[in-house]
């Protein structure tokens, strides 16, 4: 697979990573909005944190959890 617009390739190029939004995240970020806090969400498979971070945004707490430890490395120093 190689890259394409809005698609970050992992470390190891086994998968990817969207840098947008459907309108799954979408349906969550509004959800977070609305709800009582703290609202906790666990994120697997972050690659390098988009959903993370949109999520942090809309006021989630929120557990990030990758096979690579240079991807989680890479979302903490970005919302750090």
């Amino acid at each position: 697979m190689s890259a394409q617009p809005g698609i970050i390739l992992t470390e190891k190029k086994m998968g990817f990573m969207l840098q947008t939004a459907d309108e799954c995240i979408e349906d969550l970020v509004a959800h977070v909005q609305r709800s009582p806090k703290p609202f906790h969400v666990a994120d697997l498979g972050v690659a390098f944190g988009y959903t993370s971070k949109v999520l942090l945004k809309a006021g989630a707490t929120v557990m990030a959890s990758d096979l690579a430890e240079s991807h989680l490395m890479a979302l903490y120093s970005s919302v750090s």
